[in-house]
């Protein structure tokens, strides 16, 4: 009676023949499910018809901005980004969100050590040089 929506994240990794005891449990039942995964998972339900037709909707991320990674520091860590160093942490990340959560880590330890939420130059270099963040 009270249907709570299955939320199946990395998707994209599944085999078509677990897709299709998804879609049994979703017929079964009624049950919205939520794939979630990376570009992969269009290839992986497009592999069968019935499955892709059943595609309610679909939503792609993009690459993170520097508004959004100056805003995420504010939520997740009461960080204070100037625009100018989030535009720095994106452009670094690729607007990779795991690498930008991956850098608010840093900074936050930074932050807590120094007393100050307020990131700066010294703190940012600091976070970007504790890291690889692209392997070319």
């Amino acid at each position: 009676k009270k249907r709570q929506p299955l939320f199946i994240d990395e998707a994209d990794r599944l085999q078509i023949a677990r897709i299709e005891d998804l879609l049994d449990i979703h017929e079964a039942t009624g049950v919205p499910v939520v794939l979630i995964g990376e570009e992969g998972i269009f290839g992986l339900l497009s592999e069968r018809r019935r499955i892709w037709s059943r595609v309610a909707h679909e939503v792609e991320f993009g690459p993170i901005s520097p508004a959004e990674v100056a805003l995420y520091a504010m939520q997740a860590a009461g960080l204070e980004v100037p625009l100018t160093l989030a535009k720095e942490i994106a452009q670094k990340t690729e607007g990779d969100f795991r690498l930008v959560r991956n850098a608010m880590i840093l900074l936050e330890k930074s932050a807590k050590a120094s007393g100050s939420f307020a990131v700066d130059r010294q703190m940012l270099d600091a976070a970007l040089s504790a890291h690889s963040w692209r392997r070319k």
